[in-house]
Parts: C-alpha cells; sequence; structure tokens
C-alpha cells in the first residue's frame, strides 16, 4: 500500500494506469477477505487498508473528475468509520472538506469540519490541520473574523518540532492573505513579507518546504497586484519562475504564476495605450493549460476586459458566457461562496454592454439591475468583516471603485430622471461600510438628506476614482449634478507630484507647474464652475485620489483656493449625517469659549527616542494674541507641567469647552497602525504624556471645535479609501468633536501663532470654522507673502456651521487688532522669532508661567 501511495504520488499522468488496475484488483481482494473475517480486529484492520486504498485513488488521482473524486472519498471515509480508529476518521472528513471547498460547497465544508472537531475530539493529532482547514474555508467564505479567531485558537495548540513550525508559517501566511482581503494591505504586509523572508532561510536547507515556498511567492505577487504595483508583479513572477528548480515540475503553480504576471501587464496596458499588446497572448497561453477552477473563471474574465478593450467584443462575450455557465453551476451548490466571483462577472457583463456600441436601453437596465444585486450581496459579505479602530473603507481596493463606477455609469445610461441621486446613494451605501460609520450604527442615508446637509452659500464636491474615470459629484441644496474627470491613476500621480513640488518649494515660487496640472485636472467643467459660485466647498473623497493639497491649488484668478474659499474636507457622506444628528443633541451653553492648552513638558522617555520634541516656548505677548478674542473668564489655560492627560482630558473640561486648541509637538510611532501621537507633560506617576488616537477615541466627549497646533497631525495609514478616521482629526471626530483643524506636514511657530489669533477673532465673530481659517489665511498672506503654513492647514469635518451657543467676546478691539505693538510674536527673541523654528522640532523655553500671570491679571481688570 505505502509503495502504491508513493507511486501515485510521483507518477505522470500517462503512467497512472497499470497502477491503478492494480490498486482495484487490490480492492476486490481486500472486499473478500472482509467478507470472510470473522474477528472485529480483523475487519477493523481491513476496512482500515480499504480507506487507505480508496483514499489513495481520491487523494492523488487529480485526473478524475469531480464527483468520482468526490464518491472516493466518501467511501474512503465510510471504511475509516468502519474502521473505529479516530485518526482516519478525522483524516478522512478532513480530506473530503478540502475537496468540497475546491467544489466551492464551503457551507457543506465547513458543517462536515465543525462536527469533525466535535466528534472526534480523541484525534489530537488531526485537530490543528482541521482547525486550519476551517480558518481558510472561513475565510473563503467571507467571514474573516470568523477565519482569524480560528487561526488564533489552532495558534494556542501548536505541535512542538518541525510540525508545529510548519504551521506556524501556514497561520501567518493565512492571515496575511485575510487581512489583504480585508483591505489591510500594510498589515498584511507584515505577514506575507515575514513568511517570504522565513521560506528563503527554508530554500537553504533544500524543498522540503516546497508547497510552501511556492505558495509565499505567490502570496508576494497577489499582495502586490493588490498595491497596485504593477511593474514590481511582472519583474516578481519572471524571478521566480526563472527558478527551474522550483517550478519545472510544478505546471499549476507556474501557471497560476502566469497568469498574475498578465493581469499586472493588462492593468499597464490599460492606463498606458503605447505599452505592447502582450496580455491578450499571455492570458490565452495560461487558460490553456491546467489551472485550479478559481483562477481560471478569474483569469478568462480578465482575458475577456482585455478583448472588450481592443473590440474584440464577440469574442470577449464568448468568454463571458464560459465563466457564466461555470457560477451557475457553482450557485447550485454554494450562493454564499461565489460572491466575490459574481460581481467580478457581473461588472465585466457591464462593462461590456457599455463599451459595445449600439447596445439597447433593455440590455444596460438588465445588466443594471445584476451588477446592483452582485453589488448588495458583496457589501453583505464585507459587513461581516471586524470594524477596525483607525478606519477600514470598502473603497480601499481599486477593483471595488472599478465596480461602484460601472454603477454610476448604467445609472446614467438609463436616462432616468432620479439618474443622478439613484447613482448618489449607490455611492452612499459603499461609503457606509467604513469602519467607523458602521461602529456607529448609523443610517446610510439618502440624496435629499445629503442635500438638505449642503449650505445655502455652498455644497458638496463628492470624488470617485475609477479605472477608466473619476465621477465628481457636485451636490447642493437644489440638486445632484455628476461630472467626469481624468482616471484614478492621473489623479493619483498628479497629486503626488504636487504634493512633493508644494512641500519642497514651502516658501519658494507659487503656484508651481504641478498644482496648475491638478487644478485643471480636477476642476475642469462644472467643477470649476460650481467653484465659480460657491463660497462653501466641503470635498468627499480626496483620501481616495491621495494626499491632494486642495487647499494650496490655484484659483482661475490665481490665488491658493484656500484663501478665496472656505474649505472643508468630510471623510464620508453618512459620517457627516450622522455629526449633523450628534450636534443636534449638543448643549449650547459652555462654561469656557476657549481651553489652550500649550507648552507641555515632554517625558525624559520621550526625548531619548524623539530628541527634537523638546519644549515650545510661548511668550505671554503670544499667548495674549492668541486668547484675546475671548472674555477672559471664559478662557481655561493649561500650560507646562499642568498639560498632562489627566488635567486636559478630564470629561468636566472637555465637556465644557466651545474650542480645544493644542499647541503642542506630536510625533510618529510607524509602529502604530494610527501613527500620529500628541505630547503633553509627563505625570509623574511613570505615564510618559503621549496621547494616542486609541486614547482620543476613547474619550467620548469632545468640543464642537478641536484645534491641533502640531505638526503632521493629519498623517495616517499608508492605504486608501478609509473613512479618513485614521490621523488624529478622525480620532476627535469619533470623541464627539464636529470639526477639527490639522495641518499633513510641520508647521512653524510664528506663522501657526499668528493664524491661531486670526482664526479666533473670526469665532469670536460669530464665522464658522472654515470660514475663520481662510480668513487667517489672508491675514497671515498679508504679514508674510512668502509663507504658506496656514494654507496647508485642514478643517476636517462640518467645518461650515458657526459653533453652537453665544460667544462672549472682549472688546471691539481685541476683536479687529493686529500684533501688540512691542514685544510682538514676531519681535519675540530666539528661536520662536526667526520663523524657521519647527512646533515639532524646536527647542525652546518655557512660558507658561507667563501665560497664568496674564489670564489672571485680566481676571483682576475685568472685575474692577
Amino acid at each position: 500500500m505505502i509503495a502504491l501511495g508513493q507511486i501515485l504520488r510521483v507518477g505522470q499522468r500517462s503512467e497512472l494506469a497499470p497502477t491503478l488496475q492494480e490498486l482495484d484488483e487490490l480492492e476486490v481482494e481486500l472486499g473478500a477477505w472482509l467478507s470472510d473475517a470473522t474477528s472485529a480486529d480483523e475487519r477493523s484492520d481491513l476496512h482500515w487498508c480499504l480507506y487507505k486504498a480508496r483514499l489513495d485513488r481520491a487523494h492523488f488521482v487529480t485526473s478524475n473528475a469531480d464527483a468520482e473524486r468526490l464518491a472516493d472519498y466518501e467511501r474512503a471515509l465510510a471504511h475509516a468509520d468502519a474502521s473505529g480508529y479516530s485518526q482516519p476518521r478525522a483524516n478522512a472528513r478532513l480530506l473530503k472538506a478540502r475537496l468540497l471547498k475546491e467544489l466551492e460547497r464551503g457551507s457543506e465544508a465547513i458543517r462536515l469540519l465543525e462536527t469533525t472537531l466535535e466528534l472526534l475530539p480523541e484525534a489530537r493529532s488531526a485537530r490543528p490541520y482541521v482547525l486550519f482547514e476551517l480558518a481558510t474555508v472561513r475565510h473563503r467564505m467571507g467571514s474573516y473574523d470568523l477565519a482569524l479567531a480560528t487561526l488564533d485558537e489552532l495558534e494556542t495548540a501548536l505541535p512542538a518540532g518541525p510540525e508545529g513550525e510548519r504551521l506556524r508559517l501556514w497561520i501567518d501566511a493565512e492571515r496575511g492573505e485575510v487581512h489583504s482581503l480585508m483591505g489591510l494591505l500594510d498589515v498584511a504586509a507584515r505577514f506575507i513579507d515575514s513568511v517570504a523572508q522565513r521560506t528563503r532561510e527554508l530554500r537553504k536547507d533544500g524543498l522540503v518546504y516546497i508547497e510552501e515556498i511556492l505558495s509565499s511567492r505567490q502570496r508576494e505577487a497577489n499582495l502586490a497586484l493588490n498595491q497596485e504595483r504593477f511593474a514590481w508583479t511582472i519583474a516578481h513572477v519572471d524571478r521566480c519562475l526563472a527558478d527551474e528548480e522550483l517550478y519545472a515540475l510544478r505546471p499549476e503553480a507556474t501557471a497560476v504564476l502566469a497568469g498574475i504576471r498578465a493581469e499586472a501587464r493588462a492593468e499597464l496596458e490599460r492606463r498606458d495605450p503605447t505599452r505592447p499588446r502582450l496580455a491578450r497572448d499571455e492570458l490565452s497561453n495560461v487558460l490553456a493549460g491546467d489551472l485550479p477552477s478559481l483562477d481560471s473563471f478569474k483569469f478568462e474574465v480578465v482575458l475577456a476586459e482585455v478583448l472588450m478593450r481592443a473590440g474584440a467584443f464577440d469574442a470577449a462575450e464568448q468568454r463571458l458566457s464560459a465563466a457564466r455557465s461555470r457560477i451557475e453551476a457553482w450557485k447550485g451548490m454554494n450562493d454564499a461562496g461565489i460572491v466575490p466571483q459574481n460581481i467580478a462577472l457581473a461588472a465585466a457583463e457591464a462593462r461590456l454592454a457599455l463599451a459595445r456600441p449600439g447596445t439597447e436601453r433593455a440590455t444596460l437596465e438588465a445588466r443594471l439591475e445584476r451588477l446592483t444585486r452582485a453589488f448588495e450581496d458583496n457589501l453583505t459579505v464585507w459587513a461581516s468583516a471586524p470594524i477596525r479602530r483607525g478606519g477600514l473603507g470598502y473603497l480601499h481596493h481599486h477593483q471595488r471603485r472599478g465596480w461602484l463606477c460601472l454603477l454610476v455609469e448604467l445609472h446614467l445610461r438609463s436616462a432616468s430622471a432620479e439618474a443622478s441621486e439613484l447613482a448618489l446613494e449607490t455611492v452612499l451605501r459603499a461609503q457606509a461600510q467604513g469602519s467607523y460609520v458602521r461602529s456607529l450604527g448609523t443610517s446610510t442615508g439618502t440624496a435629499a438628506d445629503v442635500k438638505a446637509l449642503a449650505t445655502e452659500r455652498g455644497g458638496f464636491v463628492v470624488l470617485l476614482p475609477g479605472p477608466d474615470l473619476t465621477f465628481a459629484f457636485l451636490v447642493d441644496r437644489e440638486r445632484v449634478r455628476i461630472e467626469t474627470l481624468a482616471a484614478d491613476h492621473v489623479l493619483r500621480d498628479l497629486a503626488q507630484d504636487c504634493g512633493v513640488s508644494l512641500a519642497r518649494g514651502a516658501e519658494g515660487a507659487w503656484p508651481t507647474p504641478e498644482s496648475k496640472a491638478l487644478a485643471q485636472a480636477l476642476f475642469a467643467s462644472e467643477v470649476g464652475d460650481a467653484l465659480e459660485t460657491w463660497r462653501e466647498l466641503t470635498f468627499v473623497g480626496l483620501e481616495l485620489v491621495g494626499d491632494v493639497p486642495v487647499e494650496l491649488l490655484p484659483t482661475p484668478a490665481g490665488v491658493p483656493l484656500g484663501r478665496e474659499r472656505a474649505l472643508a474636507r468630510l471623510p464620508s457622506l453618512p459620517l457627516g449625517l450622522h455629526l449633523a444628528e450628534r450636534e443636534r443633541a449638543r448643549p449650547t451653553s459652555f462654561t469656557h469659549d476657549l481651553a489652550l492648552v500649550a507648552a507641555p513638558l515632554p517625558g525624559p522617555a520621550v526625548l531619548e527616542r524623539w530628541s527634537k520634541a523638546a519644549t515650545i516656548e510661548l511668550s505671554a505677548d503670544d499667548a495674549t494674541w492668541i486668547a484675546a478674542p475671548f472674555d477672559p473668564e471664559r478662557v481655561l489655560v493649561r500650560t507646562g507641567r499642568d498639560a498632562t492627560p489627566a488635567a486636559v482630558f478630564s470629561e468636566e473640561l472637555l465637556g465644557g469647552v466651545r474650542v480645544l486648541q493644542i499647541l503642542a509637538h506630536s510625533v510618529l510611532d510607524r509602529s502604530r497602525e494610527r501613527p500620529v501621537l500628541l505630547v503633553l507633560s509627563a505625570d509623574g506617576e511613570g505615564a510618559e504624556g503621549l496621547v494616542s488616537c486609541d486614547d482620543v477615541e476613547d474619550l467620548g466627549v469632545a468640543p464642537p471645535l478641536v484645534l491641533l497646533a502640531s505638526c503632521q497631525t493629519a498623517q495616517g495609514p499608508l492605504r486608501r479609501g478609509d473613512a479618513a478616521t485614521g490621523h488624529m482629526g478622525g480620532a476627535w471626530l469619533a470623541a464627539g468633536a464636529r470639526a477639527v483643524l490639522l495641518a499633513p506636514t510641520d508647521l512653524s511657530y510664528v506663522p501657526t501663532v499668528r493664524a491661531s489669533g486670526w482664526i479666533h477673532r473670526r469665532l469670536a465673530q460669530g464665522a464658522s470654522p472654515a470660514e475663520a481659517v481662510r480668513f487667517a489665511r489672508v491675514q497671515l498672506a498679508a504679514e508674510r507673502p512668502d509663507d504658506r503654513s496656514a494654507d496647508w492647514l485642514q478643517v476636517v469635518g462640518l467645518g461650515h456651521e458657526p459653533l453652537p451657543g453665544a460667544v462672549h467676546g472682549a472688546d471691539a478691539t481685541a476683536l479687529s487688532s493686529g500684533p501688540p505693538t512691542a514685544g510682538g510674536p514676531d519681535s519675540a527673541p530666539g528661536p520662536a522669532a526667526t520663523g524657521s523654528g519647527r512646533i515639532g522640532f524646536v527647542i525652546v523655553g518655557l512660558a507658561g508661567l507667563a501665560l497664568v500671570t496674564w489670564i489672571r491679571l485680566r481676571r483682576r481688570t475685568s472685575a474692577g
């Protein structure tokens, strides 16, 4: 039996017939012995032999038809049960479950594996493999949280020695794949890179771990494809396939990698029509070979899209018809397990209908209905993914954005009167899948709700970038309009070039050619018309395009947009609706108008790790300039040693103040998913005063407006399409703020202090946060023409309504005055006076005592 098994494992398929005949003859002979057996032990052993014989046929002869293989496994399982041995019983169930997974019958596989764990607890050596298989089937079914929980359970009970090490490799590789499907590509990369490094080390010991090595190479390729690193994917596959020792005798693994390479080529050819057309022939060759069923389906759909872009519509339709036949057969077995394939196929069919000239309206409507159903099913599967702090949006993957763009285009081609609003509501449903919005349990909202949220002086610019074009929704109180802009990759490249050019020339010539190019691409057609008529704009979806410095883009009049218009950024429309609803329940009376947290004392451990995070000097004149617009009795100050997290983040303080301003360092810890940490004073009890995004989010209470005068507080995870809660601004919105002011860059001390004072003057006059920031940009530009620090400031959230409650301002002179005539911030001694010191990166002395003294003097004066 062992010899036969080895022959079946390594033999060529053309050489298997004599061996299979010998195996069948052996089964007949064993059956005859079984009928003559008299003792229970003898019968048990013969059933075990028959189990092994049938298992060899089912497990190793992969050329058999699926139904024949399944029948073989069922007969093997029956013999295993009859043998009475627990290990064969568990093993037969495990192998049958693997085949059920291959046949897209995931629900049956899960039931079989769960039953195996319940009925056969004594089969301890099989348990880890049953758990691992259960995790893989759950991940394939879209139950990502259950898959990860199963892997955690498996990790607590790994066997010792090489077997345990191999399983640990499987666990980390599976975690990488699950996180990749969840959209957490940065987390996935850590697992996949770790496994790749460990398999490279194992390779030095020979090919004992060949399956792990092959799987690791394939996962690296898939991850790079999801990260849109298409050129790297092609180079990686070429390096892998050049390793003949690994791939010469592995036709299936070779075909899958070649298919991934062809898919990467297809994406590059989509983006650059001048590239040689290689993907079509490469995909055809891949599909002519041996592929697993899911990969074959995937590459069939990719080839169809390549054909339709080449105008070969009939050939594309033939490919899609073949794919549809396959998926219809799968649906009869297990609807839930084919959701990703179903939407990929529905999207390809919709794209063909839109691309083919003369497609009838009835066909377009049928494609819209089919794609809508598949989209809703996909959202349902996505909703089973764990809610992740720091934001995780459904639109992180470029493929999902492509599906959504197709739905929008189909709505528009339907020519119905409500097409634009129906398309917007489709976008709303996708945006509502962001982790933060899901955690709120809030409703998705309608187009009418969004229109009602717009202000009288402006509206929303909602961006949806896709692989072929970008849709821009213009929403005001009257209507929803849709315009088309350049494709996703075009806008993203322009945004990256623009950001680099502006950051490099912080005080140089403006506008840069790159900022002009991005402005032209974003503000074409009716988007530009809206800029001409709207005084207040809220951008939604900028993070999908990239780090867009929209506040610094030039208008046709040659002025930075953020100086000409009041601007705000909203992570998603459903989040905006929630913020508005939450704001209606906020009290309108406050104990203080301003809480100023400034110049904390960093702890020694912070200074040791971030040596430039030294104490900030806040002069009495600077403090006067910032707080002067408000009644001193309604200004709360925490400086120096008093600026600890415990003192600042009390519910009493945060719940009773209209505006919180933090003038302090922030540092970046890239080991965290949300890297920004605010640096406050150490409390003397071991804590170092660092405040993370999680800490802020856990507060559960925040003022209506938070001003973060700290460097890089808008930095977040390196992924797109989140609900933009990955930075410190999103954390404050989650805690209860309506709007947050923050910056993606380093900030200079002097212009930040100057801008803070101008912002507070406009707020005290009843202006909205976005208008107050616009006013401050203009004033600072007049004072310091070559300084663009304030232009980088961003207002995140609902920034176009005045803050709730009445403002208790100081006298009119304080509201309108400029800098003090003597000893003002621009003439302050030391690094702060030069304008070159950074809030996050300058060593200066503490002046908190002077600020406290100033407040006390003002109180005595006001009291008579």
